[in-house]
C-alpha cells in the first residue's frame, strides 16, 4: 500500500488497529453473550436471540446512516466508542434468568451503534487514507474485519 504521507500513514495504521480491536470485541461478546444465555437459561433459543438483538439493527442501516451523513465524525466514533464502553459496565448486573433484558438491550444498543460507527468509518477512510490507496486499504479493512470472526472464538 503506498502512502503520500507519514502523517496518512500513522493515520491509517490507527484506524486499521482499531478496526481489528473492535472486530475482535464484537465478535467475542457476541459468542459469550450467547454461551452466557444458555449458561444462564439452559434455552438455544434464547442464545441464538443474542445474534438477534446485536444484527436487527442493520436492518435500519439506511436510516441510521443518516446519523453519520449529519454528523462530524470522528467526534461520532469517539462519544459513541466511550458511550458503548460505558453501556458495558451494565453486563455484570445480569447474574439471572430475570435480568437478560439488560443483555439484550445493551446488544441491541452495541448493533445499533455498531451500524452507525460503520457508516462513519466508511466515510472517514478516504480522509485518512488517501484515493490513492483506498482500494488498497478497503480490502484490508476488511480482511481484517472477516478475520477478526475467526480469531476471536
Amino acid at each position: 500500500m503506498t502512502f503520500t504521507s507519514t502523517a496518512t500513514r500513522g493515520g491509517s495504521r490507527l484506524l486499521l488497529a482499531g478496526i481489528v480491536v473492535s472486530g475482535f470485541g464484537t465478535s467475542a461478546m457476541w459468542l459469550a453473550a450467547g454461551i452466557w444465555v444458555k449458561d444462564l437459561t439452559g434455552s438455544d433459543s434464547l442464545a441464538a436471540l443474542c445474534a438477534f438483538a446485536l444484527w436487527a439493527p442493520t436492518l435500519a442501516g439506511p436510516l441510521l446512516g443518516t446519523v453519520a451523513d449529519r454528523t462530524r465524525r470522528r467526534p461520532l466514533l469517539v462519544a459513541a466508542n466511550l458511550g458503548l464502553g460505558l453501556l458495558l459496565l451494565s453486563l455484570p448486573a445480569v447474574d439471572s434468568a430475570g435480568r437478560l433484558w439488560i443483555l439484550f438491550a445493551v446488544l441491541f444498543a452495541y448493533g445499533t451503534c455498531g451500524v452507525v460507527t460503520d457508516a462513519a468509518e466508511a466515510a472517514l477512510v478516504p480522509a485518512v487514507v488517501g484515493k490513492d490507496a483506498l482500494g488498497d486499504f478497503n480490502g484490508l479493512r476488511m480482511t481484517a474485519n472477516e478475520g477478526m470472526k475467526l480469531v476471536a472464538p
